[in-house]
């Protein structure tokens, strides 16, 4: 089964995903929690910027 062919360009998900299982393991879900937003937030600073074609902003919002 491969996973990669079924997300397509968003294998980056796969970590934050892994990280929050494996933290919900070890009864941490509030800092899971917190990273997959970090993750997410991350992820979504990095594609406004390259939507609007402003490499800045994606650094900025990215950060």
């Amino acid at each position: 089964m491969d996973v990669l062919q079924y997300t397509g360009n968003l294998s980056w998900l796969i970590i934050p995903f892994g990280l929050f299982l494996g933290l919900l393991g070890y009864r941490l879900y509030k800092i899971s929690l917190f990273i997959i937003g970090l993750f997410f937030g991350l992820a979504l600073g990095s594609w406004i910027g390259l939507k609007i074609e402003n490499s800045q902003l994606g650094l900025i919002l990215g950060l």
